[in-house]
């Protein structure tokens, strides 16, 4: 939350030089990187866990 307010109130005019711009971006990217981490790593148990219920099988 300390990202989005930021710039309101520590870079009123917008300069696009200022810190503010650079945590704002790093917000954005982050927590998306992390979701995408969480959902390949997902895929990857699952299939898994589905290769070794084959292999079991046979």
């Amino acid at each position: 939350m300390s990202n989005f307010l930021w710039i309101p109130i520590m870079d009123p005019d917008g300069d696009r030089g200022w810190w503010g711009t650079t945590w704002i971006i790093a917000g954005i990217i982050v927590p998306s990187i992390g979701v995408k981490f969480l959902f390949i790593s997902f895929v990857r148990f699952a299939r898994d866990r589905k290769k070794k219920q084959i292999e079991a099988a046979a």
